[in-house]
């Protein structure tokens, strides 16, 4: 097994107060995590309350499984694409905080703007390039935030950030008839295809039955996900759990795909692992 990196000021805090465990940033307080190389965000030390021993192990357990991730020289077989950290520590959501719960699949959406640039709506100058108008996402006036997204870096290839912590809920999906896909109990993992004028064939395939097809075979690995947990936005809002979007369905669409080969897409490459 590959070496683990120095893991950087970790501080264990288990603070009793019965009948709750206050647990500080889930055990730590990391000045800095890296993947890839990049550093790239400093954590707040929030206080969360848990009374639930089985919630806080869980959660301990995301958290290990993100370090490790971060932290080691292992090759990650089913990512041919970088996968970057950058938490938008600014955002609203990033700032709640709030627990996801048991992750229980992966929300695909498209962006709806004609941007194919990650850094329309990532705050990573070094690797994404700046934001001459500043209307990305790390504000504490946008209400909107996902896992992570898929779109072009700096240098114009295609690249995955990670933008919020697994264990966190995520403002994406919105509300549907039964409930959401954003909170526990039904808490999913989501990201963002950046899309550009959804005419280039050749960026399709590489953001999304490239870079989106192999993240999902990624999370479905490490999280023990089923494939047959991966859905659209559109397919979110259809069964209940979702605001009334088409993405990223429409743009499948253009050429002649849908949500069921990019499931199968996601299939063959677990095969393939």
């Amino acid at each position: 097994m590959a070496a683990v990196k120095k893991m950087h000021n970790i501080v264990l805090l288990f603070i009793y107060d019965p009948p709750l465990i206050t647990l500080k940033q889930y055990m730590l307080n990391v000045s800095q995590l890296a993947i890839n190389g990049n550093d790239c965000y400093k954590t707040d030390i929030k206080l969360l309350q848990k009374s639930n021993i089985s919630t806080i192990l869980y959660n301990l357990y995301l958290y290990f499984f993100a370090y490790y991730s971060a932290n080691t020289t292992t090759d990650r077989p089913l990512l041919t694409y970088r996968l970057l950290r950058c938490y938008q520590t600014e955002n609203r959501c990033y700032q709640k905080g709030e627990s996801i719960g048991n992750i229980m699949g992966i929300v695909v959406h498209s962006t709806g703007a004609a941007n194919p640039n990650l850094k329309r709506y990532v705050d990573y100058p070094e690797e994404l390039g700046t934001n001459e108008y500043g209307n990305h996402w790390n504000n504490s006036d946008v209400s909107l935030m996902v896992h992570a997204f898929i779109g072009k870096d700096k240098n114009g290839q295609v690249a995955i950030v990670n933008t919020l912590p697994y264990e966190y809920a995520c403002w994406g999906v919105g509300n549907g008839t039964y409930g959401s896909y954003n909170y526990s109990p039904t808490g999913h993992i989501q990201f963002e295809i950046c899309e550009d004028n959804l005419t280039d064939i050749n960026y399709f395939n590489d953001a999304v039955f490239g870079a989106a097809a192999e993240y999902c075979a990624y999370l479905c690995k490490s999280f023990a996900l089923s494939v047959n947990s991966i859905v659209s936005h559109k397919e979110a809002h259809d069964k209940g759990y979702g605001s009334n979007h088409g993405d990223p369905d429409h743009w499948l669409a253009k050429f002649g795909k849908n949500m069921n080969d990019f499931r199968a897409r996601v299939t063959t490459l677990l095969a393939n692992s």
